[in-house]
């Protein structure tokens, strides 16, 4: 069981997510950290999702992407609690999860989810 991501690796779970994320959520997903910059990692997979759309004077909240994810990666998100606090407060969500089967069983995904 290989825990790590290529870029290769990374760029065809994008490619099915952003399928998904945008029919049923109405949000894009990008891949972003150590396997874009280098290549590959041996730690985890950075994807960064945001909405397509907002309606003005409403705020965009991930929480019910958590559901989605765990459903459509068939294991639980962990929430990051700590990120959105101190002198790094910003306004981003981070959650993580540990895939449990399939291809990628045993690799790590953090997501950044961006309002």
């Amino acid at each position: 069981m290989n825990k790590g991501w290529t870029l290769d690796e990374a760029i065809a779970f994008v490619k099915l997510l952003e399928v998904e994320l945008a029919e049923k959520c109405d949000a894009h997903c990008g891949i972003v950290g150590g396997v874009l910059m280098k290549g590959e990692s041996e730690k985890d997979l950075d994807v960064v999702i945001y909405p397509h759309k907002k309606p003005h004077g409403v705020e965009w909240s991930p929480e019910w992407l958590n559901d989605f994810l765990s459903q459509y990666l068939g294991s639980p998100l962990q929430a990051c609690t700590n990120i959105t606090s101190g002198a790094y407060r910003d306004a981003k969500r981070v959650s993580w999860v540990r895939i449990k089967n399939g291809v990628h069983a045993g690799k790590r995904i953090d997501f950044f989810f961006l309002q």
